[in-house]
């Protein structure tokens, strides 16, 4: 069975456009690129912690944990006035959980070892995850293999 030209033509667009998505979809991060539009976004801020504190955390979900604090890093090499990142690291933290609570203690692993940012975000998932809650003793109680586990090397 032959197909007709207008077939093979459609077809074959579909496959270069799902090649070029594939490809865009998993391109390593530029993290050069990203640090430099925060950077002149934030220039002229009155606050300019607060404006990376904004802008960088929003990249995620588009962009991985560990994507980000290449950005951060990156961000705090153009800007040595910006060094304090632990506000923005809380709140990619806050974020992570935030799209699985449940998951909050395998998120804390994506913590950078060398403590970048005071370690802002692991307080960012531990807040996030149980900001809403009031932890009663009987609670505590249940949650505390957890803790001891997230509190691991």
């Amino acid at each position: 069975m032959k197909l007709s030209p207008y077939i093979s033509l459609a077809v074959f667009a579909v496959f270069v456009i799902a090649l070029g998505v594939f490809i865009s979809l998993n391109k390593p991060v530029d993290a050069q690129t990203l640090a430099k539009q925060a950077v002149d976004e934030c220039a002229g801020a009155k606050d300019k912690p607060s404006c990376y504190e904004k802008t960088v955390p929003a990249l995620f979900p588009q962009y991985s944990v560990s994507e980000i604090f290449k950005v951060v890093r990156t961000v705090r090499a153009m800007d040595s006035s910006y060094q304090f990142c632990h506000v923005l690291a809380h709140k990619v933290g806050e974020a992570a959980v935030a799209a699985d609570p449940d998951k909050w203690i395998d998120l804390m692993s994506l913590n950078p070892t060398d403590g970048l940012c005071s370690n802002g975000f692991i307080h960012g998932v531990i807040g996030g995850r149980f900001r809403a809650e009031v932890l009663d003793d009987e609670t505590i109680a249940k949650l505390l293999p957890q803790f001891e586990m997230a509190c691991e090397p």
